[in-house]
């Protein structure tokens, strides 16, 4: 009888841990489930993407054509399209960013002369920059978006001569690159050389390989004029905001975004310094409470000089001192009042 009860009580306490443990491996699988459910949630947030850091682009360009002043941030080819200059914003590779794209509405076509956008550290980015030799399109060279969200590039060299290349995003949505390349001479032959192989395209070949996808209609575009300010920029104007010294020290140049120009040129500042790229700022903060800034260029470099209002960069001084202002240069020469930026 004894031995009966014991085997009894041995097959309960079996049982007992046998449900014991598969319920603790339940608990596991779910807390291992819940735990991997909140890490992907996690992965997934995007930061949000700030558009509008466009608005120094669209107000570098209308301060370049009301002052006929070019700059590195904006196509030379303003001065004879200024009053046909216009905007608008279309998402070329489909990644939920707009594109910026500045364009001239001019003898009754829209080609292009800019493209911007924000890349995913929510930085502002050319895309038609000097890097890959974009920087000039609009007249001779004109870049075509096309509906598989590539580019068709045209350089003409004249009746006969010329090149054609395609360009597509990068991984990363924040570049352009040249994909493909061809270049012609119909005085000599009616093929299309390849620039990468050496290889001879026919005029069927050439058109399967590099004009298959249809060009954008531009025209059905909601585009904006570049010479009338946005109601954004008009209200902006009546805020006064003054040059932080500090802050542009620690790298915050918000105080100072925005164009600022003297009679032959101008600079654009946005919240992470100057708006051109491959420049590299570094900022001094001087005992009389201007900043000196040393800027670094793949090719040289030269100062720029911030002075908040009520300072004098030197006993030389012959800027408007009751203004915030900027210099810029590589002799440090003061007596110029001509010399000198202002915001716009």
């Amino acid at each position: 009888m004894k031995k009966k009860l014991m085997t009894v009580l041995s097959l309960t306490l079996s049982a007992s841990l046998l449900v014991a443990c598969g319920q603790s491996k339940k608990s596991e699988e779910k807390s291992s489930q819940t735990s991997q459910t909140t890490e992907t949630t996690t992965t997934t947030e995007k930061v949000k993407t700030d558009e509008t850091q466009y608005e120094t682009v669209l107000e570098t360009y209308r301060s370049a054509i009301a002052n006929k002043a070019t700059s590195e941030s904006v196509n030379s080819l303003i001065a004879s399209y200024g009053s046909g200059m216009v905007s608008a914003t279309y998402d070329f590779d489909k990644n939920g960013v707009n594109e910026l794209v500045i364009a001239s509405n001019s003898y009754g076509a829209i080609s292009i002369f800019d493209i911007y956008t924000i890349n995913s550290e929510n930085k502002l980015v050319r895309l038609t920059n000097a890097e890959n030799k974009l920087n000039m399109i609009g007249e001779r060279m004109t870049l075509t978006p096309r509906e598989d969200g590539t580019f068709f590039y045209h350089g003409s060299g004249g009746a006969n001569t010329g090149g054609n290349a395609i360009y597509t995003f990068a991984k990363d949505g924040a570049s352009l690159e040249k994909t493909a390349e061809v270049s012609y001479d119909f005085s000599v032959s009616e093929g299309y050389t390849d620039e990468k192989t050496g290889q001879v395209y026919s005029k069927d070949e050439y058109q399967a390989k590099f004009e298959a996808s249809p060009a954008l209609d531009l025209k059905t575009w909601t585009w904006t004029s570049l010479t009338q300010p946005s109601s954004s920029t008009t209200s902006a104007k009546t805020e006064t905001k003054r040059m932080d010294v500090d802050a542009i020290v620690s790298g915050d140049y918000s105080s100072v975004a925005g164009t600022w120009s003297r009679a032959d040129y101008s600079m654009t500042f946005d919240v992470n310094g100057l708006a051109v790229e491959g420049v590299t700022l570094t900022p001094t903060k001087l005992a009389n409470g201007a900043v000196r800034i040393n800027v670094a260029t793949p090719a040289s470099g030269y100062l720029i000089y911030m002075i908040p209002a009520g300072v004098s960069v030197d006993a030389t001084d012959a800027s408007d001192t009751t203004k915030d202002r900027m210099w810029s240069g590589q002799n440090e020469v003061f007596s110029d009042p001509s010399g000198f930026f202002y915001k716009q």
